[in-house]
């Protein structure tokens, strides 16, 4: 990044702004402790604050299938609020919700 200054959101999350080097793109970027609700926390709060075009999550992980690499970049084509359900006397009934990518993120 060039031109990077520091912006701080009201709730005392720091994201560092610039421009993507070699590009027109103007980009924020800050890091967080592990864990969905952070990562949901930090995504409402880069919302809120630079109304982006898009928005992306960045982490790592380990894969479960064999013919995924070390470095292999993995982009989702859908999100599952996993948490979501009912529960009734005799047990709890998951019913996660799902958001699909874009068309034009896909």
């Amino acid at each position: 990044m060039t031109e990077v200054r520091e912006q701080w959101h009201r709730e005392g999350t720091l994201f560092e702004v610039g421009t993507l080097q070699d590009t027109p793109w103007r980009i924020a970027v800050s890091s967080l402790p592990d864990g969905p609700m952070n990562a949901a926390v930090l995504a409402e709060r880069a919302t809120a604050l630079f109304a982006p075009e898009a928005l992306l999550s960045v982490g790592v992980a380990r894969s479960l299938r064999d013919d995924i690499a070390a470095r292999d970049v993995v982009v989702a084509t859908r999100i599952y609020a996993h948490q979501g359900g009912r529960e009734d006397m005799h047990n709890f009934r998951a019913r996660p919700r799902v958001w699909e990518a874009t068309h034009r993120l896909e």
